[in-house]
């Protein structure tokens, strides 16, 4: 199967090659490149180190041919800035046995010299057909031509031959194993750069890419505006609008935080747990408020009698761990990765509502109508024994603020591993939660799902390398996790997720 030139066409702009082979010394199969590019492709400078002759590697089917025998020229480059990085040019050749002399050009010079010794400089920019140009990107296995073309090599090849004269061609055995199309992958190996998009470098060496950017708001700031211009009206107005935004996300924040956050804290959190304590005929606590006394068996028992304070200031370090390690250090961690403003905002965001969740709640646990519960026959105020000192004495002999600490390192452990541990068990709402933390992460992870770069799972778009990857991958997986665990462990609490009996 040959490669196709209205296959996989590319529009004007979308890849732009610029290229300017000046006099170069060339020596046997060795070129000696200035220090200026002789190739920009892909937003990389690229220069020629060194020339093979090959047979047709890439057969195009509506390419134009006279001669009876076919080779390829292939030039090799490398990264200006890294040297592991190559590049391959092939040249078609449409080799005929006519010593004409307008057929013995360029690449017939080459190729009598390519043995020889001398260095001798050429003009390759005249060989250079400004046309369509396959590009395609190869792995190369083999050990022996992992030194010339290196691992991962970018193809480009010519979409028009060039004739030469050559009596005998004796094409080399160092070429790579290029990718053959085929019917089912045509549409994924290659694809066609149009001839638009490949020009000549200028004299001045000034390269203008055609996808233009726009300046940015830092370049724009240092042009001279007039004051009373339509741009500072403009400017002035997206800024306040995006004041304003900031502003408006900001108050919702707090809002959410100093009114939502305690009212869901005491409703789905210490009022159920005192509850239970006060309706369990077995529980110290409930015995405590029946004889109205601090008598307990052991130290278990106190423990079990003030379940409610325990699990209350565990719980508040359990927000303040998921919002550091399982929501703002992750976030962060991206963002600074990828060189994402975006992602290095929210991480901010989000420390910002956890801390001031935390701290509403305290201010909250204050007021002693917040921090009672109410049954249908009794009522327990949580911390009740601060207002009597030898109670407090007795309630800080034995428990220690590090017990509120390791509570709620315990729950923030659990809310990792429950999700895990419940499905092992075949809880189908763990199940549930496991199967969507998977294709969740699965999702953010296509590079070839359609809309790539646009979809809202895409967090790879501006990674530069497998690196990159490999950690926000982790990042992400952690972020993912810690949420999809913490709302299984609370689902559970609430009732709504019970334990397989």
């Amino acid at each position: 199967m040959s490669f196709n030139l209205d296959n996989q066409l590319l529009g004007e702009g979308e890849e732009f090659i610029a290229y300017d082979y000046y006099n170069m010394p060339v020596t046997g199969a060795n070129l000696s490149p200035g220090v200026n590019p002789n190739l920009i492709f892909n937003n990389v400078d690229w220069i020629a180190k060194e020339i093979i002759f090959s047979n047709e590697l890439h057969p195009i089917s509506n390419a134009d041919y006279d001669g009876t025998t076919r080779g390829e020229m292939i030039i090799v480059h490398q990264s200006i800035v890294n040297s592991n990085k190559k590049l391959a040019l092939c040249i078609p050749l449409d080799i005929v046995n006519n010593d004409t002399p307008g057929l013995k050009n360029v690449i017939a010079d080459i190729y009598t010299n390519y043995t020889g010794t001398t260095s001798t400089s050429y003009e390759i920019n005249t060989i250079i057909n400004p046309s369509k140009i396959i590009h395609y990107k190869t792995k190369i296995d083999s050990q022996a031509l992992k030194s010339i073309f290196g691992d991962k090599l970018t193809v480009l090849v010519l979409a028009k031959p060039v004739q030469f004269y050559a009596a005998e061609f004796i094409p080399s055995t160092d070429v790579f194993i290029p990718i053959t199309p085929t019917s089912t992958i045509n549409d994924i190996q290659y694809s066609v750069i149009p001839a638009g998009s490949v020009k000549k470098i200028s004299p001045d060496n000034i390269y203008i890419d055609c996808k233009p950017t726009g300046e940015s708001k830092e370049t724009i700031a240092t042009y001279n505006v007039p004051i009373n211009s339509e741009y500072t009206a403009n400017a002035s107005r997206l800024s306040f609008q995006e004041m304003v935004i900031q502003s408006m996300m900001f108050f919702t924040l707090l809002a959410i935080s100093y009114i939502v956050v305690p009212v869901g804290f005491k409703s789905f959190g210490f009022q159920k747990i005192v509850t239970e304590l006060l309706n369990d005929e077995n529980s110290p606590l409930r015995k405590l408020q029946e004889k109205h006394d601090t008598g307990y068996k052991n130290e278990e028992d106190f423990y079990k009698m003030f379940k409610g304070e325990v699990v209350t200031y565990g719980t508040i370090v359990y927000l303040g761990l998921l919002g550091l390690f399982g929501l703002f250090l992750p976030l962060f961690l991206i963002g600074t990765t990828l060189n994402d403003s975006v992602m290095t905002s929210m991480s901010i965001y989000v420390m910002m509502f956890c801390t001031m969740s935390v701290f509403s709640i305290f201010l909250k646990l204050e007021n002693e109508s917040y921090r009672t519960v109410e049954t249908d026959t009794q009522s327990y105020e949580l911390f009740y024994f601060n207002t009597v000192e030898e109670k407090k004495k007795v309630f800080d002999q034995n428990i220690k603020k590090i017990d509120f600490f390791w509570k709620g390192v315990s729950i923030f452990g659990d809310t990792l591993t429950d999700v895990i541990k419940d499905s092992i068990a075949f809880n189908w709402t763990a199940i549930l939660s496991l199967i969507l933390f998977i294709i969740l992460y699965v999702l953010s992870n296509f590079e070839t799902l359609p809309g790539t770069g646009s979809n809202p799972l895409y967090i790879y778009k501006t990674s530069n390398n497998d690196g990159d990857k490999a950690g926000v991958g982790t990042y992400f997986a952690f972020i993912l996790y810690a949420l999809i665990g913490g709302s299984y462990s609370f689902l559970k609490h609430i009732g709504l997720a019970k334990n397989k009996s």
